[in-house]
Parts: structure tokens; sequence; C-alpha cells
């Protein structure tokens, strides 16, 4: 997902100025540490598939919820204006060790990290939000993914 999520496609104008544009989004920045996802896919070595996303159901805060699917969504392609894409991540793989670091209201999990062999991806419930100077600031909880690997961007 492009950063500044749903508000506009983001430009480098956009970064420098804060004004939405038609070019293409740019969908990482050398000084916003995390890749931002709308939701991940994962498939497990037995075949079994989840989805991972950032919910805000009504009843309750945004917080990080796994859910089983019955496979895998079809790759969207990246479209000129558009906010979102596929992408495949090289993740580590093997069994891992969960480590809840921060919960919102409701026992929300907001922050988040799987140890595998060694290499530690975090998850977080957030997204980066870019500022009128050309910085960015991390908003949590909020309806993104951001991950990190061994503390640098995937």
């Amino acid at each position: 997902m492009a950063l500044d999520g749903g508000n506009a496609v983001v430009t480098d104008e956009t970064v420098i100025n804060g004004f939405a544009g038609d070019s293409p989004a740019i969908w990482a920045h050398p000084d916003v540490p995390f890749g931002q996802f709308s939701s991940i896919y994962l498939e497990t070595a037995d075949g079994l598939h989840f989805h991972l996303v950032s919910d805000d159901a009504d009843d309750r805060t945004n917080g990080l919820l796994l859910v089983r699917t019955a496979q895998a969504p079809e790759p969207v392609l990246e479209v000129p204006g558009s906010l979102f894409r596929t992408r495949f991540l090289d993740l580590p793989t093997g069994t891992a060790k969960l480590s809840v670091h921060r919960e919102g209201p409701g026992e929300a999990v907001l922050d988040a990290a799987l140890e595998i062999r060694g290499q530690v991806i975090r998850l977080l419930c957030g997204e980066m939000y870019p500022r009128q100077d050309g910085s960015f600031e991390l908003v949590t909880p909020n309806e993104s993914v951001l991950v990190q690997l061994n503390g640098v961007r995937p």
C-alpha cells in the first residue's frame, strides 16, 4: 500500500508540499523503516492460508487480526493512480515465537514480533503519514499493517 494510505496518491510533490497528485505512488521512502500493507496473506508449509489485517471493527479499536482463509487472493496489479498493489515478501520461514509488545483497549494487538531462526519480523498496527515539512509521522493504531525485518523495511 502506498504511503499516505487512504488520503491520497502520494507523489514526490505530495511528500514535500503535502498536496495530492496523479503521478505514480511512492511505495517506499528512505526515512520510513517499514513496509506498509493493507493486508498480508500467509501460507504455511502444510498449505493453510491466513490473512493478517489491522482490524477496525466498530465494536473495538484497531488491532492486528489473523484470520484463516480458503486460499490466497489473486495478485493486484499496480495500476497508475492506485494506492494498492501485490508485493511478495521474502521473509524467514520456520517455527515462530510470537511476542506481543503492546496492546490497546480490548486486548487489541498493536505491536508484535515473530522470531524465526534468529530473525525478527515486527508487525505494527499503524500507518506512516507525510508531514508538511517532508518528514513522516507514525500513526498508531491505524488500519494498515507495518512490517520490518530485523529493524529495516523488507
